[in-house]
């Protein structure tokens, strides 16, 4: 009953906010539909505790997954480093000065790829390339242990010989989670972290947060998944139910700093209730700056940080996670197509049902079919979020002019990629595609090599913002170095 009271208030509180703002921040001829706030279904359940749900962005886990597998990974990034000079990091420091840089965000600053978070892919994410090429050979991700390398489990794409995805899921030494409320990851025993990425619902809000507050959240939860990575990393002895990750950060020299304001809350809504992406893109647009406002303005206040890189975020239409099964692949197959009662653009969301739809039509078929809504997005949902998240964009390119901050442009640089149209310095071609170089087996995070693109395009933004020379990462000799990862 309860339960019921706050899902309605929250859905009038979302009305009321939409009807009253919506004159001021809406773009001409855009109409925000309010949508319920999406419900997550409770992880798996063993009496009174709950374990941590896994982080695959589609939502019929039983279905894409045709097995299991066992992986070792024994890429070690440092070698690839070996040897590099000081760089000349011009304004960043002072004479004398040594750099203290930590980086804030998501699970693209965390590491996160196919589907997981593991050693590896904390190991190449771009703080950490970043880092190397400026110099900092020290700079402390917080990685799984070697026993528990494989950290949550990832996934291994299976080529079937179809353009549809099926996975494999590595389930050997991953990390050891306890079951509670929350649940609990093995801790970070290595030196203080400077990489504090969180994967999903984490970022700068969450790290702004109590850590473990056991209220209740938007998705229904009294814990979050962010807040789970984020206790793992704070060091032992700290209370996590009366500090936040950020103070934590914020005892630490700082004097540059990475902040990618995360979009993984969007994988969540993907998951449990794709409509909700209108509402989605309109808090992102309301709030979303102010809360990165708010961490430079801390970072200054408590660490006199007044230097760092900030990032517009990509439009959803340029993952491959949404390319995976496309209304232009139905036209080149079917005959007639009428789906819903129209044939007009929507991107399908990966469910047994899409899947089942794309497999087993024939060249020549009629498609005339009733999908279920959280199948697809439809044009106004897209156009919605689209409007908004440019718009947030524009507020973030805003803010850094403003601040003197370096700016990572993903919106430009993720459709360049999803078009095929991205060449690397050295002459090193970027896929975009399901089955490309850049995006990993869960078609929303970058491989090793999609990481690699990323600090490339920081390091153009740092050196431009602040007269450094650092070089970038040469493509084709990393490629080479990081094989399929």
């Amino acid at each position: 009953m309860i339960m019921k009271q706050i899902v309605k208030l929250l859905q009038l509180c979302t009305t009321v906010l939409l009807v009253s703002c919506s004159s001021e921040v809406l773009p001409p001829q855009v109409e925000v539909q309010p949508t319920t706030p999406p419900v997550v279904n409770p992880p798996s359940m063993t009496g009174n505790e709950t374990l941590l749900p896994p982080l695959y962005p589609f939502s019929d886990k039983s279905y894409f997954i045709k097995g299991e597998s066992s992986a070792t990974a024994s890429l070690d990034i440092s070698a690839f480093f070996q040897g590099n000079n000081t760089p000349n990091l011009g304004s960043i420091i002072n004479n004398g000065e040594k750099l203290n840089m930590i980086a804030m965000g998501g699970g693209l600053t965390a590491g996160v790829r196919n589907g997981g978070l593991y050693r590896v892919g904390q190991m190449t994410a771009f703080p950490n390339l970043v880092a190397w090429q400026m110099g900092m050979s020290n700079f402390q991700s917080p990685l799984f242990s070697g026993t528990e390398v494989n950290g949550t489990g990832y996934l291994e794409l299976i080529n079937d010989g179809s353009s549809y995805p099926t996975w494999k899921e590595v389930k050997n030494n991953i990390a050891t989670v306890k079951a509670g409320t929350p649940p609990a990851l093995t801790k970070y025993q290595g030196n203080l972290a400077q990489n504090y990425g969180l994967p999903e619902n984490g970022g700068l809000t969450i790290a702004g947060r109590v850590v473990n507050t056991e209220t209740l959240d938007l998705l229904g939860n009294r814990w979050s998944i962010g807040g789970v990575f984020a206790s793992r990393i704070l060091p032992d002895g700290i209370d996590d139910k009366s500090v936040s990750l950020r103070e934590q950060i914020l005892k630490q020299p700082i004097n540059f700093y990475l902040l990618e304001d995360d979009s993984d809350m969007l994988l969540s809504l993907i998951k449990n209730n794709g409509n909700a992406l209108s509402s989605y893109g309109y808090e992102r647009y309301t709030n979303g700056p102010k809360i990165l406002e708010k961490t430079i303005e801390l970072l200054y206040e408590k660490a006199k940080a007044e230097k760092g890189v900030v990032f517009t975020w990509p439009i959803i239409t340029d993952l491959a996670y949404f390319n995976w099964y496309t209304l232009e692949d139905l036209k080149t197959k079917a005959k007639n197509i009428s789906i819903n009662g129209n044939s007009t653009d929507m991107l399908f969301i990966p469910s047994q049902t899409v899947d089942n739809l794309f497999r087993s039509l024939k060249k020549g078929d009629d498609v005339f079919t009733i999908l279920p809504t959280s199948t697809f997005l439809n044009t106004q949902i897209l156009n919605n979020n689209t409007q908004f998240i440019k718009l947030y964009n524009d507020r973030i390119k805003t803010l850094a002019k403003e601040k003197g901050l370096a700016l990572v442009d993903l919106e430009k640089i993720y459709h360049q990629i999803h078009i095929n149209q991205y060449v690397s310095a050295d002459g090193f071609k970027i896929d975009g595609g399901t089955r490309g170089n850049f995006f990993s087996a869960d078609g929303i995070y970058p491989t090793a090599i999609g990481q690699a693109v990323i600090a490339n395009e920081v390091i153009k933004a740092i050196n431009q913002t602040y007269n450094a020379s650092i070089p970038q990462i040469n493509l084709q000799a990393y490629s080479k170095f990081v094989g399929k990862e």
